[in-house]
């Protein structure tokens, strides 16, 4: 029983000198708590009941001020819709929802700001927030804003708190609750020109057919139709003049794979920083480019394997990797050894 109070007294201290609640003065709200002092002597010192009712009056206004202010902020959560791929240069957009679970009180002049972990700036620059006003939120409901962002370099960023802040109704102080986020985004690396040889390598490559029948889209040749073909190669032209049925064939394409190879990481420790971002971004580039044209893609580093596919998914594992891809951070290449031996 004395071990429960005390932890409830000291979990009781332990709000006290970290309350939930900021509060600031605005200017506004300086002058016009100095001013309610002055007033407030001025009562004493004088005995005039029509300067207590002034000071009764700009008392109760700064009281209400503050209970206003905090049935705003009550019940308020903050919900994401994060997009599916965030790619550095390029601009994004993170919808912010806030949801208001009061049932009969609504929220007004809410402005939520996010410490913007992901725009490069200089050190001795001021912190940049994301920032999102949001003047109703009716009871039991939602709002929704756009912010927008444009990552400079690839890599993992965390939105490490948010803070939620209201001068409503009248401007007076700055009451504010901030809440942890720890909400990861994964920036891809830049997509960056690729040079029209290499296009024109990739599409020879891409082309490319075995001198022998199979599946592909070269013609072949033609011959009659016979049990088990696949009806979606009637050539119906030709079924038309010969009066019977026709079947299209086509050379076999090539088996289309494409495996990046980022071994060994002493060549990679030697770029500068401009030109490993560069190299990493025409990486992913070639490879999603390639991808799109059909090509099964992979890469091989030493503590990363992805087998060459065309599966979605694997694409954004390769991109995630290359998201964080830092050879001076490379231990050695035993998962990747282990990953080729399961995959094999």
């Amino acid at each position: 029983m004395l071990k429960n109070k005390l932890e409830g007294f000291f979990s009781w201290v332990r709000r006290m000198l970290k309350p939930p609640r900021k509060l600031k003065f605005t200017r506004l709200g300086t002058f016009v708590v100095l001013l309610t002092f002055g007033i407030g002597f001025a009562a004493m010192n004088t005995g005039n009941n029509l300067v207590y009712m002034v000071f009764g009056m700009m008392l109760g206004v700064i009281t209400a001020s503050g209970i206003i202010s905090e049935m705003s902020l009550r019940g308020l959560e903050i919900d994401w819709i994060l997009p599916g791929e965030i790619t550095a240069r390029k601009p994004a957009s993170l919808r912010l929802i806030l949801k208001n679970t009061k049932r009969k009180i609504p929220s007004l002049g809410i402005l939520v700001q996010i410490p913007d972990p992901i725009t490069n700036r200089a050190p001795t620059s001021p912190q940049k927030f994301l920032r999102a006003f949001f003047l109703f939120v009716p009871a039991a409901g939602q709002r929704s804003r756009d912010l927008a962002i444009r990552p400079d370099k690839r890599g993992e960023y965390v939105l490490p708190e948010i803070k939620i802040e209201t001068q409503f109704p009248f401007g007076f102080f700055k009451k504010s609750l901030v809440a942890e986020l720890n909400e990861a985004l994964m920036v891809y690396p830049a997509h960056v020109p690729i040079s029209s040889r290499i296009e024109a390598n990739a599409a020879k490559q891409r082309d490319a057919s075995h001198p022998n029948r199979g599946w592909g889209d070269n013609f072949w040749g033609l011959r009659d139709y016979a049990q088990g073909d696949n009806p979606r190669r009637i050539a119906w032209k030709s079924s038309a003049k010969r009066d019977r049925w026709i079947t299209l064939e086509t050379e076999k394409d090539l088996d289309r794979e494409l495996m990046a190879n980022l071994t060994p990481l002493s060549d990679w420790k030697k770029l500068s920083d401009d030109d490993l971002e560069e190299a990493v971004s025409f990486t992913a580039t070639y490879l999603i480019k390639n991808f799109e044209r059909g090509i099964s893609v992979g890469i091989s580093s030493e503590n990363f394997y992805s087998a060459p596919s065309n599966q979605k998914k694997e694409l954004s594992k390769i991109l995630r990797y290359l998201a964080v891809f830092n050879p001076l951070e490379v231990a050695g290449g035993e998962q990747a050894s282990e990953q080729r031996g399961s995959r094999s």
